[in-house]
């Protein structure tokens, strides 16, 4: 655990879930990729925390924090989730042509060739020829 979110939990008995509603909690974009980083073994976990620290950051994740949770997503072979997330990376602008290589190659060396093609048909609806 981050030493933010660490010291805001404390040793209390209280639940993580419960401590992270208090309206003193502040935590910023780096704090987010931190966590986030940490969290690839627990993508569910890792992406209700994103969508909680939303409200905190006024719908203003970092292009690195959108990253993360795809490259979390890919790596735990959730790809629907996955391609939801791409999905909202393009409605913020923050879809590349490099994140889509990144993702086929990722699918292709994963044993995953037919996902890595069904993908190509995404690039279109994202503005990628």
């Amino acid at each position: 655990m981050p030493p933010k979110v660490r010291k805001v939990r404390g040793s209390s008995p209280v639940p993580l879930s419960i401590v992270l509603v208090q309206p003193w909690i502040r935590i910023s974009a780096d704090d987010v990729e931190e966590v986030l980083k940490l969290s690839y073994s627990r993508p569910g976990a890792a992406v209700m925390f994103f969508r909680w620290s939303d409200t905190w950051l006024q719908n203003r994740h970092s292009p690195y924090s959108w990253n993360l949770v795809v490259d979390l997503l890919r790596k735990n072979l959730l790809l629907e989730a996955m391609w939801d997330a791409v999905r909202s990376m393009h409605s913020e602008g923050f879809i590349s042509l490099a994140k889509f290589a990144s993702i086929f190659s990722s699918l292709a060396s994963a044993g995953r060739p037919a996902d890595a093609l069904a993908g190509f048909g995404a690039l279109a609806p994202h503005g990628i020829p």
